[in-house]
């Protein structure tokens, strides 16, 4: 059974535009289309919206129009609320759980590869960003953290490389555009 503070009731996505709701979905519960604690969101390449609801284990997708679709379960979650969930230029769906691996899924959740390495050194795998070389840039939540840009061959799964930028405290979010990225801390 889960319980939450009965004061904070709202665990769902809104659409403000200009400072007016426009749209909500999800709400509180476990069955499709709700969360118990939505922990991040993307946009799949045909304009879906997926949900990483961190409470329920789940990524759910919902329709541009906010219908809900399908969900399927990411597995295991270690270190709770950590994690992110992105979308690759080829439409596949990455999930990080706050371990040191990036799994691969499709968007009808079929688990396709696992991202690991023992170069993976991160300790709070926090949020994920795809570059526009498809590269993925991974920020680690902890004091002196660190940004993993990982090279992945898309074809093989396999990472080809590691590079890390160090100096953050506790990076949390990352975004970014087509020459250079940045974090939030």
């Amino acid at each position: 059974m889960f319980e939450f503070n009965k004061g904070w009731r709202f665990s769902g996505i809104q659409r403000i535009f200009y400072n007016n709701l426009v749209k909500e979905l999800g709400g509180f519960g476990t069955e499709p289309g709700k969360f118990i604690w939505p922990t991040s969101v993307t946009m799949a390449l045909d304009g879906d919206l997926v949900v990483k609801d961190s409470g329920n284990k789940k990524i759910q997708l919902f329709s541009p129009d906010g219908c809900y679709k399908n969900g399927f379960s990411y597995g295991s979650e270690p270190r709770k609320g950590l994690g992110d969930v992105a979308c690759t230029q080829d439409g596949l769906l990455l999930v990080t759980d706050g371990s040191k691996a990036i799994k691969v899924f499709s968007k009808d959740g079929e688990m396709i590869h696992q991202l690991k390495s023992p170069k993976m050194d991160w300790n709070h795998s926090y949020r994920m960003a795809v570059l526009k070389s498809n590269d993925i840039a991974v920020t680690d939540w902890i004091d002196g953290g660190e940004v993993h840009i990982i090279g992945v061959d898309w074809r093989m799964n396999a990472i080809l490389k590691m590079n890390a930028i160090d100096g953050f405290h506790r990076p949390e979010h990352i975004a970014v555009n087509k020459v250079q990225y940045s974090t939030n801390y």
